[in-house]
């Protein structure tokens, strides 16, 4: 018996760990399906449609611009090991 509750709960958390990492159209794809086959779970697994993602809605990720990339001449090589010709 106590195996049986354990893999039930090993299964359940790994369910949930895949459906928190699903990419955000299939997880409400997913999410309209068990709503209309399971009514009871609409406060459960009601999503706002304004939030990056189920998971946070504070981090301002989805409020900031994307980050310019850098011109190549402003890369600044670092040398680590000095160069091979003077070790020999």
């Amino acid at each position: 018996m106590q195996l049986l509750i354990v893999i039930l709960l090993i299964c359940g958390a790994g369910a949930y760990l895949v459906f928190k990492w699903l990419p955000k159209p299939i997880k409400q794809n997913l999410t309209a399906w068990l709503m209309k086959k399971i009514p009871r779970l609409n406060g459960i697994l009601n999503m706002s449609n304004n939030a990056c993602s189920s998971g946070c809605s504070t981090c301002g990720a989805c409020e900031q611009t994307a980050v310019k990339n850098t011109d190549l001449n402003q890369i600044k090589i670092i040398r680590i090991f000095p160069n091979s010709s003077t070790l020999n």
